[in-house]
């Protein structure tokens, strides 16, 4: 099983309809492991309620949203506040906003890989040294790559793989 640490842009579209949603759902595979920090909820209610300001869905839909990510979802929620100040370290590094830096402290302390559907953070995060962690949504998990790819040196597969592979004998 594969960890990938996941983010309220990706987590919101497995349950509203938006663009990169088929894409994100692909991380719902029983093969992936999906993780987030805690915050995660609170960046999802505030997006399910800007969407209802912007009557777009109802309220009672928003919370159904809410609920069905929240209770219904593969998603194991982490303690945040461990998080912290690796967080802030980091959003300094990179000089993006400390939320969106929870997520990329638990990529790294979980030696996974974080995906989002954020463009900004994600070119951020693509232009620093922390690059190998982040993913972009329309790039499949690694269970759900074409098996064609699979043994070619240039596969995405492959590079995940080698990035983990790398991370465990340097420890």
């Amino acid at each position: 099983m594969i960890t990938y640490v996941i983010d309220a842009s990706v987590a919101v579209k497995w349950v509203i309809e938006e663009v990169f949603r088929l894409e994100a759902k692909r991380f719902l595979h029983p093969c992936v492991f999906c993780i987030a920090p805690d915050l995660i909820e609170y960046e999802c209610i505030s997006a399910f309620q800007q969407k209802v300001a912007r009557n777009e869905i109802s309220e009672q839909a928003a919370w159904q949203c809410y609920t069905t990510l929240f209770h219904e979802m593969p998603l194991q929620l982490e303690d945040s506040t461990t998080l912290t100040y690796h967080a802030f370290q980091l959003a300094n590094r990179i000089n993006h906003a400390v939320y969106d830096c929870y997520y990329l402290a638990l990529a790294e302390q979980e030696k996974a890989f974080l995906v989002t559907a954020d463009r900004k953070f994600y070119e951020r995060v693509m232009g620093s040294p922390y690059a190998h962690r982040i993913r972009w949504v329309e790039e499949p998990p690694a269970v759900a790559r074409d098996p064609e790819t699979e043994g070619r040196a240039s596969s995405p597969a492959n590079t995940d793989r080698d990035v983990r592979d790398s991370e465990s004998k340097s420890v």
